[in-house]
């Protein structure tokens, strides 16, 4: 689903993000939206002014377009919402009520910046508490001959031929049978 992003109302969203991962240009939403939830979808950032000194090749599934002199980036999305052939499909963040109205209209998903960036911020923190969690995970060694004999004695596996029934009993017992399985058929 195409995601366009008014930059400058992203950017300029306070609160949202923990001070030191807050995106302070276009270049580090890109690496933000490329890391979320977002980064199978083509997410094109609108942003205003000309590309001067700024990222203009594609980062990952973020595209960015610059509306120059001449033009704002709310005319640009009003430009790209109007020539979509697939509106429905095509999400708009913005905080600006005119270009949110302009896609309401063509029946786009409107989505305010701060809500916008507060799916980024949570999807960057799963992410970096995920890596945290699983380095923090204390490493098990594994069991030694006594231990697995223990093991086996206590669930009832010593005998190999317990083993056997219980591998049958798991292949044809009741969660295998589909409901045409006629195998036990019941009384009339």
């Amino acid at each position: 689903m195409p995601v366009v992003v008014d930059t400058n109302n992203a950017l300029h969203v306070t609160g949202v993000f923990a001070c030191d991962m807050a995106p302070a240009d276009e270049a580090a939403l890109a690496v933000v939206v490329n890391s979320s939830r977002y980064a199978a979808d083509a997410v094109c950032l609108v942003c205003d002014g000309a590309p001067r000194g700024r990222p203009t090749a594609p980062s990952g599934a973020v595209q960015f377009i610059y509306s120059g002199s001449r033009l704002s980036a709310d005319v640009v999305i009003g430009r790209i919402v109007d020539a979509c052939t697939a509106p429905r499909a095509m999400t708009v963040v913005t905080n600006d009520r005119a270009v949110a109205r302009h896609a309401a209209r063509r029946r786009c998903r409107v989505m305010k910046a701060d809500e916008f960036l507060a799916l980024l911020a949570h999807d960057l923190e799963a992410r970096t508490s995920g890596a945290s969690r699983r380095s923090a995970r204390p490493r098990l060694s594994p069991l030694s001959s006594e231990q697995v004999e223990a093991w086996k004695a206590y669930f009832g596996l010593a005998d190999p031929n317990s083993i056997e029934r219980l591998a049958t009993s798991a292949r044809d017992g009741p969660a295998h049978r589909k409901p045409h399985d006629r195998r036990d058929p019941r009384p009339l």
